[in-house]
Order: C-alpha cells, then sequence, then structure tokens
C-alpha cells in the first residue's frame, strides 16, 4: 500500500514517491476506491476526490480541485486549481483541466487537450488531441474538425 486514509479523509504516504517522503500527506478522498495504490498517482493539497471518482496510473489531483460523480482519471492527466470534474467524464491521456474549468456530463477530454480559465466541456463532448479550450467558452458536442472560433464568432454577429 502506497497511502492510508486519516481521520479527516486525508491520504498520509506510506512509501516515498514523487508526492514526497513517508507521511507526506495529500488531498481529502472518500475511500481506497478514488484513488489507486498502484502508479504515481495522488491527490496533493486540498484536493477532493469522492463518490465513485478513480484517479490511477500517473494521474495528479492538485489544488482545491474536484473530482467526483463517476468520474475516471488516468495516465498523466493533471487536474489542479479551482477545477471540477463530475458526473461520468473520462479524463486521459496528457490532458489538463485547471483554473476554474469545469468538466461535466459524458464528456471525455483527453490526448494533449487543455481546458481552463472559465471553460466548460459538457454534455457528449469530447475535447482532444491539442485542443485548448478556455476563456468562458461552453463546449456541448464534438467536432470531427476544426473550427474557426474567431470566423464563427462574426458569422453569428451578422445574424
Amino acid at each position: 500500500m502506497k497511502y492510508e486514509i486519516n481521520s479527516d479523509d486525508r491520504i498520509v504516504a506510506l512509501i516515498s514517491g514523487p508526492w514526497g517522503d513517508v507521511g507526506t500527506i495529500g488531498g481529502f478522498v472518500e475511500s481506497e476506491s478514488n484513488l489507486s495504490h498502484t502508479g504515481d498517482c495522488w491527490v496533493y493539497d486540498d484536493a477532493q476526490v469522492f463518490d465513485n471518482a478513480e484517479v490511477f496510473d500517473n494521474a495528479r489531483v492538485f489544488g482545491r480541485a474536484q473530482v467526483f460523480g463517476g468520474v475516471i482519471v488516468r495516465d498523466a492527466v493533471r487536474i489542479s486549481d479551482d477545477a471540477q470534474v463530475f458526473d461520468y467524464v473520462q479524463v486521459y491521456g496528457n490532458a489538463q483541466v485547471y483554473d476554474n474549468a469545469r468538466i461535466f456530463g459524458c464528456a471525455q477530454v483527453y490526448g494533449n487537450a487543455w481546458v481552463y480559465e472559465n471553460a466548460w466541456v459538457f454534455g457528449d463532448a469530447h475535447a482532444f488531441d491539442n485542443a485548448r479550450i478556455y476563456g468562458n467558452m461552453k463546449i456541448t458536442m464534438s467536432l470531427s474538425h476544426s473550427i474557426n472560433i474567431l470566423k464563427l464568432t462574426k458569422e453569428l454577429a451578422v445574424l
């Protein structure tokens, strides 16, 4: 075992690793099913993983981020700051979710996609490859090709 859960639901390292030495206090998990004992996955700072959410492989959750519901976070994913990932989302590959971003519904974020600032990816949307979703963007559907947001915005303004 690489960690135990103390009385206030924080994880405490039982072995040294990328998270620090033995005794390093991590973030909050509701149960051992939330964080794998294999790989270098870890929950840091005041981050929370609860309900049926699972973090494994080399995924890391930092800051005050929250991961909950039936979420699966794996591979080398980074979720940080005040980001929230919930419902039945999957985040994998080298994806990053940070700042105040929200991922929910049955959305998937994977590859080298980044979702940040106040952006949302939700519904059945997929953000993947090298997608950068940021600002106040709200993505509700997947596209099989790239779009020029500036051009689209100008076209909608004409309507």
